[in-house]
């Protein structure tokens, strides 16, 4: 078969570049020869040779990584693993160190290794901590600057001379001393060290303390479960019988005019019978504790005999009795307390009977013993610590 060749292929061609042994012709800067040897490259055959390298590859990819399932090839181990120091990858010959073999004894979870495929366990050996191993630490222990060292004193000079001292007698010598050239002078002594400012306030703190006794006296006033319990029936009856029966009267003396009052105060005194707000209240019970401490009036027939309060709890009204107290006296304010005094509880015998004799009196330790000077209170002491707050001395003012 005739090839045809190109001017670069010239060279490489057997025999003159006319003619061929072979019968070769050179017309048009080409060779048409039938020689044997002369091979010229196409691409049909680079593609084939590509494809033929392709196939023979792929082959052998395939048959590692079905070596590789099988279990015949090497297995992978990661380094970390004790059992990567021991395994050659490039070869089956045992090394050294054995390889640690299967064991049925194996406990999961005390045992150090791993799973084969076959899920038999490989024991391993642990690895050892740091302080059990031989090689030496990669950390060296900190290096620590050395100690300052101490400025020793003077032999000549007396360790326990005070410094101001020492400082008046170097100044007098240099005062009477008559040469004219000038010594040089020691070195002066190290003061003592000084205790840091938080050292010596916590030790003033704790120095300036002591231990006194202080009293406890008793509070009569916190009495909260000493107070009289009145039944809630009991509190609306006489709610009830305040509205209807008693301060009606007080209602149209309230709404009288002043002059009307004047002509009606002399047969019924409403005003100092019925007491209503706070001050009133208050400033009538210390005119009557007064009265009996000096003992003016032995007995008095017209003190306060019960005391209705809607907030502290003496004589307990129901809830709402301060707008309905107020709309019975007639007054346009609210009553929280309201005092009634013995005449005039004495003309409604319902009141007097069950207040008397369901209500109880309120007793009050230290009012029992109130004639008394020497109170018999319960004084109690308790030992504790107060701190000694030194005075400041106040500077004296300049005079003028």
């Amino acid at each position: 078969m005739a090839i045809t060749l190109s001017k670069e292929e010239l060279d490489a061609h057997p025999g003159t570049k006319s003619m061929c042994q072979y019968g070769a012709i050179y017309t048009n800067g080409a060779i048409v020869c039938q020689h044997k040897h002369v091979h010229s490259p196409s691409i049909v055959g680079i593609m084939f040779a590509l494809a033929v390298a392709t196939m023979v590859i792929a082959m052998i990819v395939k048959w590692v990584r079905k070596q590789d399932q099988s279990g015949q090839h090497h297995h992978y181990y990661p380094h970390s693993s004790a059992f990567s120091i021991f395994q050659n990858h490039d070869s089956d010959v045992e090394q050294l160190n054995p390889v640690p073999v299967y064991t049925a004894s194996a406990d999961p979870s005390n045992d150090f290794g791993f799973y084969d495929p076959n899920g038999n366990l490989v024991a391993l050996q642990k690895p050892l901590l740091t302080y059990q191993r031989d090689t030496p630490p990669t950390s060296q222990p900190p290096e620590y600057a050395p100690a300052v060292p101490i400025t020793n004193i003077q032999p000549h000079i007396t360790p326990v001379l005070d410094y101001v001292e020492y400082k008046q007698e170097t100044d007098t010598d240099a005062d009477t001393d008559t040469d004219t050239e000038t010594d040089s002078a020691p070195p002066l002594p190290q003061q003592p060290p000084k205790y840091s400012k938080a050292l010596t306030s916590l030790k003033a703190q704790e120095v300036q303390k002591k231990s006194v006794f202080k009293p406890l006296l008793t509070n009569p006033y916190t009495r909260k479960n000493a107070w009289p319990k009145i039944d809630l029936k009991l509190q609306t009856d006489l709610l009830q019988a305040l509205e209807t029966t008693i301060l009606p009267p007080v209602k149209q003396y309230n709404q009288l005019t002043q002059e009307e009052k004047k002509v009606f105060s002399e047969s019924n005194n409403y005003e100092s019978d019925v007491l209503t707000g706070f001050n009133s209240i208050m400033k009538a019970l210390e005119a009557q504790v007064q009265s009996k401490l000096k003992k003016k009036i032995e007995n008095e027939s017209n003190d306060i005999t019960m005391l209705f309060v809607s907030k502290v709890k003496l004589v307990t009204l129901p809830k709402g009795s301060s707008k309905r107290l107020s709309s019975a006296v007639g007054k346009k304010n609210e009553l929280q307390f309201m005092a009634l005094r013995r005449r005039f509880i004495e003309k409604d015998a319902f009141i007097s009977s069950v207040v008397n004799s369901s209500v109880d009196d309120v007793s009050v330790g230290f009012l029992d013993n109130i004639e008394r000077q020497q109170l018999n209170m319960n004084v109690k002491f308790v030992l504790t610590e107060i701190p000694i707050v030194g005075r400041t001395r106040k500077p004296d003012k300049q005079q003028d």
